[in-house]
């Protein structure tokens, strides 16, 4: 028998035989197809997407913040726009006079309204293409965590924090989703994020912690704590 350990030309039959392995394993699978080959496009550049940093999908349609810089405002793709599932025209909402949010998060929606972060402040538009209205003017960052329940919106501003600079405690605020005057929810969190709720409280994580209060005020409370030895102390 042959030493293929030892024999060059023994090293290159394996190579080939273990080609081909591969070859006949990718050509005779049977079985389903993986779910990425199921993936559709449904627009692009050419509808004027560009930069896309937010989206929130329904039965029906996407609605995604795209831009948020000078080049995009000044190529016109600033903006939220409505995209058919199905494919088709895209629909402008809003033409991004007041960017939107550039990062990923900021927008969020319910059976009639998308929100989003614009220009710092919280806007809405109807999604059949009303007018745009403001929500909160007051308390919000470039750069948001929000989500909604049935009657309010909850957002937590973005920090900027690097290894060694204080974390300066920030609030978690809130208003209701026809407009109002912003209150703080809950104040002095370490780094706020992530922020969810349910029919009854407001869940957040900070660097170290999960945390969640009442819907109708009181004491936040941790869930979860991380340990010490997890936080690299």
């Amino acid at each position: 028998m042959m030493n293929l350990k030892n024999s060059s030309t023994g090293l290159l039959l394996a190579g080939a035989i273990l080609f081909m392995m591969a070859l006949g394993c990718g050509g005779t699978q049977s079985g389903p197809k993986p779910e990425w080959i199921k993936l559709k496009r449904i627009a692009g550049k050419e509808q004027g997407l560009s930069h896309v940093s937010g989206v929130v999908v329904d039965d029906k349609f996407a609605y995604t913040t795209i831009g948020g810089t000078v080049a995009d405002a000044n190529a016109g793709t600033n903006g939220l726009r409505k995209v058919p599932l199905d494919g088709g025209a895209v629909t402008m909402l809003d033409n991004g006079e007041k960017y939107p949010q550039a990062e990923q998060g900021g927008i969020a929606q319910d059976e009639k309204y998308v929100y989003w972060n614009s220009g710092g402040e919280i806007a809405r538009i109807a999604k059949d293409n009303g007018k745009r209205e403001a929500v909160a003017t007051e308390f919000v960052g470039i750069g948001i965590d929000m989500v909604l329940d049935t009657e309010r919106v909850y957002w937590a501003n973005h920090g900027y924090y690097s290894s060694g600079t204080p974390i300066t405690p920030s609030p978690i605020y809130s208003v209701a989703k026809a407009g109002g005057k912003a209150e703080i929810f809950a104040d002095k969190q370490m780094a706020p994020g992530n922020i969810v709720v349910d029919d009854k409280f407001v869940y957040w994580t900070t660097p170290s912690s999960i945390m969640k209060q009442p819907k109708t005020g009181g004491t936040p409370q941790v869930v979860l704590q991380a340990e010490e030895r997890q936080r690299g102390h």
